[in-house]
């Protein structure tokens, strides 16, 4: 376990990718490495799971928070009001959105660029909703059904990554200096708002 987390830790940049399409590339490194940690520790894990006691298992489940209690605990951790705390399904289309807005603004397209960018956003739109449609239905699966499919997931996940990697870089490489430099630039207050809102 210890190793597998090594690797996963191993993948983290040293600094923050510059570009758009650098920083997809970083995702999908880590998301290898993730892939290939859950590889590593299923069969130990199936092991010790098939070795318990129908008695031990119950009590395993037991100790495990609750749907109910995991939805308050997401809600209270984002300071939120109401109770109905988002899906994992939420984040793959909001993600997905965010960006497309953030290089519409940021790197206006002109010419030819704009049919690759509508392309990239009808490609990310398309695994927005296959990432989504990955959410797991059941809150009740026993633990080795949950990193059957948190392994689904992962699969998902790099082929989304590797599916937009190559549009992502080839429109990067269209743009112009202006057009990387205002890319850039909102990149950066984009890191620095979120860093601001994870202290606040």
């Amino acid at each position: 376990m210890a190793e597998a987390i090594e690797r996963i830790a191993a993948t983290c940049p040293a600094a923050v990718p510059a570009s758009l399409a650098e920083r997809l590339n970083a995702i999908q490194n880590r998301i290898w490495a993730m892939r290939d940690a859950l590889l590593t520790i299923r069969l130990p894990l199936e092991t010790f799971y098939t070795s318990l006691s129908d008695e031990q298992r119950q009590q395993l489940r037991q100790g495990e928070p609750q749907p109910a209690q995991m939805t308050a605990d997401a809600t209270v951790g984002r300071g939120q009001t109401d109770r109905s705390a988002p899906t994992c399904a939420e984040p793959a289309a909001g993600t997905a959105d965010w960006i497309m807005r953030t290089i519409e603004r940021a790197a206006p397209p002109s010419g030819g660029q704009r049919a690759g960018l509508e392309a990239m956003r009808l490609r990310s739109a398309a695994m927005a909703q296959l990432i989504a449609a990955s959410c797991p239905g059941d809150a009740q699966l026993d633990p080795m059904r949950r990193f059957a499919a948190a392994t689904d997931r992962l699969d998902l996940l790099l082929f989304a990554a590797m599916s937009m990697s190559p549009m992502l870089q080839q429109l990067y490489d269209s743009l112009d200096d202006k057009q990387k430099a205002g890319l850039s630039r909102a990149l950066s207050q984009a890191r620095r708002s979120g860093a601001a809102g994870a202290r606040s």
